[in-house]
């Protein structure tokens, strides 16, 4: 699956709910975790390949391998933020430090349409919310000030006009 960049209008759109849960919803999910690892991220939400569904999967880092979370929703976080590197396979070779939720709490459907709630710490939260934003056309940048979003930009076109994202999306840590 290829990648949208940033600048591609799918990544500002919101996402629309999954309604059908079948043979074909786990093979997305199956093909965006398989692209996740292609690009050495640890997440990937399915409007990051052009579908403006809610779909995310995600590598935990706990030994399961990824988890796929459909229709997923913040329903409760902590106060206190922290501050932490993220990158985008989305805007890649771009990393900054931004604001999370030391912990969420998740509401989400599993392929089948089963529904869990469940919550997440730290790194684990971060890329849950990283993912979930995207479902709202919110990309990591946003958290930034203006100055420093438009460095970014201009970094990031500078990057692609040198031809820089052929490689870009092989930068370990992305999400």
């Amino acid at each position: 699956m290829r990648i949208r960049l940033l600048g591609d209008p799918v990544l500002r759109m919101k996402a629309k709910d999954v309604e059908v849960f079948d043979d074909g919803l786990k093979k997305l999910a199956s093909d965006l975790a398989e692209t996740m690892y292609m690009n050495d991220g640890v997440g990937l939400a399915a409007p990051q390949v052009g579908l403006s569904i809610k779909l995310v999967v995600v590598d935990l880092n706990d030994g399961s391998g990824w988890r796929a979370f459909v229709n997923p929703k913040v329903v409760d976080r902590s106060k206190e933020n922290y501050m932490d590197v993220e990158g985008c396979l989305s805007i890649p070779g771009i990393f900054e430090e931004v604001p999370r939720p030391i912990w969420i709490v998740v509401e989400y459907l599993d392929l089948d349409g089963g529904l869990h709630t469940e919550k997440f710490e730290y790194q684990n939260a971060r890329v849950l919310s990283h993912e979930i934003d995207h479902l709202h056309g919110k990309l990591f940048i946003d958290y930034l000030g203006l100055a420093k979003r438009r460095l970014i930009l201009h970094r990031f076109m500078k990057m692609r006009r040198r031809g820089g994202s052929e490689n870009a999306n092989r930068i370990s840590g992305n999400a």
